[in-house]
């Protein structure tokens, strides 16, 4: 059996692996960014969505990024670490690839795939002169 040499040694034993253990623990509650390396996660559109609008939006949220791409295109993040991206589709099947790397060169991606089908609702007429509207 240990002896003690009085209850106030013990009592500062105790506090002071207390303060060791909440110290590592912060430190590693701080740290977890630099652990997990970059996250990235799409917000809009789903994976495997049909749109019928030949433009979408991206967009989503992301935690220790540094740079950004879209189609290897340098994307904007907000201070908060959202973004939102307009992307023009083909019609037909798209995938757009999302790529982004932290401080430490750490990379992450994801593809989404989208099918484009134009609406229903929309006439040809009405396409052929947006179409012409475009190329001029």
């Amino acid at each position: 059996m240990i002896s003690l040499k009085s209850p106030s040694y013990a009592i500062k034993k105790i506090l002071t692996a207390c303060v060791v253990l909440f110290i590592v623990g912060y430190t590693l509650f701080e740290a977890r960014g630099l652990i997990m390396g970059p996250i990235l996660h799409i917000t809009e559109p789903y994976n495997g969505e049909i749109v019928h609008e030949p433009v979408v939006y991206i967009e989503g949220s992301t935690h220790s990024i540094t740079h950004m791409t879209i189609n290897g295109k340098n994307v904007a993040i907000h201070e908060n670490g959202n973004f939102s991206n307009a992307v023009v589709l083909k019609e037909g099947y798209n995938e757009v690839v999302l790529a982004a790397k932290d401080r430490f060169g750490r990379e992450i991606s994801e593809t989404l795939q989208l099918m484009h089908e134009r609406s229903p609702f929309v006439s040809d007429k009405l396409t052929q002169t947006y179409a012409e509207q475009k190329n001029n």
